[in-house]
C-alpha cells in the first residue's frame, strides 16, 4: 500500500508503492540494537526523531500481518498560528 497521510481527519494516499524490501530495510535503518530486540521481542518500538527547525518525529514501527510498518507523528516546536 502507499503511504498515508492524515489531512483533517481524512486519510489520503500520498507516493509510491514501496516493496516489501524497501520498506523494510528503510525501517529497520532506523532502528538501533535496542530498538531492533525490542521489535523482536514485543513486535512494535516507539521513539522519537529531531527534525531540527521544526520539532520532533514520533515513530512506531511493528510488525503486522503483512509485514513491517512504520506510523511518523510531526510534534511541532511551537503550536501553529491561526492563520
Amino acid at each position: 500500500r502507499p503511504a498515508m497521510i492524515r489531512i483533517c481527519g481524512a486519510l489520503e494516499a500520498e507516493g509510491p508503492v514501496l516493496s516489501h524490501d524497501v520498506a523494510s530495510k528503510a525501517l529497520l535503518a532506523l532502528l538501533n540494537e535496542h530498538r531492533r530486540d525490542q521489535l523482536e521481542r514485543l513486535g512494535y518500538t516507539d521513539f522519537a526523531l529531531a527534525l531540527p527547525g521544526a520539532g520532533r518525529i514520533r515513530v512506531n514501527v511493528g510488525v503486522h500481518r503483512a509485514g513491517i510498518k512504520g506510523v511518523f507523528r510531526l510534534v511541532m516546536d511551537r503550536a501553529p498560528s491561526l492563520e
